[in-house]
């Protein structure tokens, strides 16, 4: 009874076909981009970002792009202190500046490494810097 009256809303057999066809083919296009996008959300959840290839692996390959994102392993990238997207968020740490050491002898400031003073040539005692 609720066939007979479907099949009424339709003046011939080939409207009808040619209505399920476009659904059917709805439907695909629909699942499709479904799991392009469902590709691309999971791969950012796993770190590799949002990418169209994500979206065109999913919305091609269908179930085989899916069952490849699953399959992909988690990403960590490791970030390095105080930078961030390339700009620096905080200021590095600064080094000290090197101190040089004085000499006992005649009391001048030799560069830091040096073992001999530059001055008067004695020896530079380095317990005490």
């Amino acid at each position: 009874m609720i066939l007979s009256s479907f099949w009424h809303f339709f003046g011939s057999a080939e409207e009808a076909a040619a209505f399920f066809t476009v659904l059917i083919y709805t439907f695909f296009v629909v699942l499709q981009v479904t799991l392009g996008i469902y590709c691309m959300v999971l791969m950012k959840k796993k770190g590799y970002g949002i990418s169209p290839v994500w979206f065109i692996l999913g919305f091609f390959l269908t179930f085989i792009g899916l069952f490849i994102c699953i399959g992909k392993k988690e990403v960590h990238y490791v970030q390095t202190p105080y930078q961030q997207f390339g700009q620096f968020y905080n200021p590095p740490p600064t080094t000290q500046a090197p101190v040089g050491v004085h000499c006992d002898q005649c009391g001048t400031e030799n560069p830091t490494g040096s073992n001999y003073c530059h001055e008067c040539g004695s020896f530079l005692d380095r317990t005490h810097v």
